[in-house]
C-alpha cells in the first residue's frame, strides 16, 4: 500500500471521528499516525 492510500485512509478515518464527535479525541488521531508510521 503506497504512502498516498495510507493518508486518503487516515483521512477517512479522521472525517468519521469529525462526524461522530464535534471535537475526536487528539490522542486517538494521534495514535492511529503512531500505528501507521510504525508499521
Amino acid at each position: 500500500m503506497s504512502h498516498r492510500d495510507n493518508s486518503r485512509i487516515r483521512r477517512f478515518f479522521v472525517d468519521k471521528f469529525i462526524a461522530s464527535y464535534e471535537r475526536p479525541p487528539v490522542e486517538v488521531v494521534l495514535d492511529i499516525d503512531v500505528l501507521r508510521s510504525d508499521s
